[in-house]
Formats: C-alpha cells, sequence, structure tokens
C-alpha cells in the first residue's frame, strides 16, 4: 500500500463519555469535530477570508448517544457538515 493511502485513513472516534441520565440509567456520549483554518501573509483589502490574515471554521461534527443496557436500549447518531468561505 503506498503511503498516501495510509494517510487518508480517518482516526478512531476517542472514548465515550459515561453520563448518569437519573430513570433512564446510563448513557454513552460521544463526539468529534473537524476543524481546518488557513492563515497568509499577503492580504489584501476584502470582504470575507480573503480579507484576513487568519481563519478557521469547523467543518464536520458527529455527536453520539447510546444506553447499551436494560430493557430499553437506543443509539441516537447526529451530524452536519458544514462549508463556511
Amino acid at each position: 500500500m503506498s503511503p498516501f493511502a495510509e494517510a487518508a485513513v480517518l482516526p478512531a472516534m476517542p472514548p465515550s463519555v459515561h453520563i448518569n441520565a437519573g430513570p433512564l440509567g446510563e448513557l454513552s456520549v460521544g463526539g468529534i469535530l473537524s476543524v481546518n483554518g488557513r492563515a497568509q501573509s499577503n492580504r489584501y483589502d476584502a470582504s470575507g477570508p480573503a480579507g484576513k490574515y487568519f481563519s478557521a471554521n469547523v467543518t464536520d461534527g458527529l455527536v453520539s448517544v447510546a444506553k447499551t443496557h436494560g430493557l430499553i436500549q437506543f443509539y441516537l447518531e447526529a451530524g452536519a457538515i458544514i462549508y463556511m468561505v
């Protein structure tokens, strides 16, 4: 396998946090964010990112909530892809 193909593999999600949700029992909550940024030294007067020396934004987000024990079990996952200029 080429080194370029290996570099494209995303890391696993970090471990979940366990929260006591009262009558629901223990919930596992996890998530991940993807952030990108840019810096430039030759700024010119314009609106938007072109007029800034540095800009950053959140590009992707994912949150998961799971209950894996007891009579009622569930897994919820929500995510968003955000495009900002």
